[in-house]
Formats: C-alpha cells, sequence, structure tokens
C-alpha cells in the first residue's frame, strides 16, 4: 500500500511541476526580486519576430527569435542586448514576446510542496484527503509564484514591458551604442565564460 501512495505522491508532484513556466534567462542570470528592484538592468527577454525583422547592428536578420537583457523600448523600436550585440528590432516585425523581470526562486517552494505530499503517507486513510490538498495547493501556489514575474507583449503592451528595460524611458539621445556593454550576469551565464 505505501508503494502506491509513494508513486500517487510522485504523481502529484509531476503534475505540480508541469504547471509551473520555465523561465528561459540562462541559470542565476536574473536576480531575485529584491535585489532587481535596486538593480539597473534590464529584464531578460525573448522575442519572436518575422523573417528579417532585424536592423542595425543586428547581424542575424533572418532570425526568428531573439533573447537578452531588454535595452530600451522607442516609438518603433525595441532594443536587446543578445550577447555582446545590441539588436535592434522595429516593433512592426515583432509577434510576440515575453520577458522575465527577476528569479521567481519557486523551486524551493515546489520542494516544499512535494515534501508535503509525501509526508501524507503518515496520515493513514486521511491521505486520502491530505495528499490532493497538498497537490492542489502546492500547484496553484507554485504555478502563482512561476508565472509573476513573466510579462507577456500581448497582454501587457510595450508601455508595460519597457519598465523593465535598462533604459525605461528609451534609448537616452546621443549615447554610442557602441559603448554599451552587456550586464555581468549576461557574460556569466550562457554567452560567457562561467
Amino acid at each position: 500500500m505505501r508503494a502506491r501512495d509513494a508513486r500517487r505522491a510522485a504523481g502529484g508532484a509531476a503534475v505540480l511541476l508541469a504547471a509551473c513556466v520555465s523561465n528561459p534567462a540562462p541559470s542565476g542570470w536574473l536576480p531575485p526580486a529584491q535585489v532587481a528592484a535596486r538593480e539597473a538592468f534590464g529584464g531578460w527577454i525573448v522575442v519572436d519576430t518575422t523573417r528579417g525583422a532585424g536592423r542595425g547592428s543586428y547581424a542575424g536578420g533572418g532570425a526568428a527569435a531573439v533573447e537578452g537583457e531588454l535595452i530600451a523600448v522607442d516609438a518603433d523600436t525595441a532594443f536587446v542586448m543578445s550577447g555582446t550585440t545590441l539588436v535592434a528590432l522595429p516593433k512592426a516585425a515583432v509577434r510576440d514576446a515575453s520577458l522575465f523581470a527577476y528569479d521567481a526562486e519557486w523551486g524551493s517552494l515546489a520542494l516544499w510542496s512535494v515534501l508535503g505530499t509525501v509526508s501524507t503517507i503518515s496520515n493513514g486513510g486521511y491521505l486520502l484527503l491530505t495528499a490532493p490538498l497538498w497537490i492542489i495547493a502546492g500547484t496553484s501556489a507554485t504555478a502563482s509564484r512561476s508565472r509573476a514575474p513573466r510579462v507577456e507583449l500581448a497582454q501587457q503592451g510595450w508601455a508595460q514591458l519597457r519598465l523593465y528595460a535598462r533604459f525605461p524611458q528609451g534609448m537616452p539621445p546621443g549615447l554610442d551604442r557602441k559603448s554599451l556593454l552587456p550586464s555581468p550576469r549576461q557574460m556569466k551565464g550562457r554567452f560567457g565564460s562561467q
């Protein structure tokens, strides 16, 4: 009986993790919410574009997606630091964009939910009530927390996305764009050495 209960608890844990939003930012790139509010860097954005959307310093004009730090959003252009390249994307060519403002740190909440579900094995017959409660509450809390830092272009629009840019008021006039450097986190993540 206990092996079957353990399998049910493991199944509940799988449901819990499946309900969460995965974060495309390199591991360790996004700071926790408290730190992100004090930093001057933009959030991690994934932009889906139409073919040939890039211009300016964008080398991969035919790419379907661009990801990196959101630098600025102007009237007609979004700027993304992808690796060490500043990518200028015309807004008209953007199909969709998802921005992650901070690390939701939902892994610890998921772990507590899984451990709580597994602990219901000690409840005997009451497990039939307590395990589903742990699964439902843990799944909804973890899923909600994993979605909290996500800002969607289709739902919130460019005005909301620009709040999470390095330059929320737009690209500063007269700024030498070649002088912009990636966030130190970005260099430690996917694009640089660890």
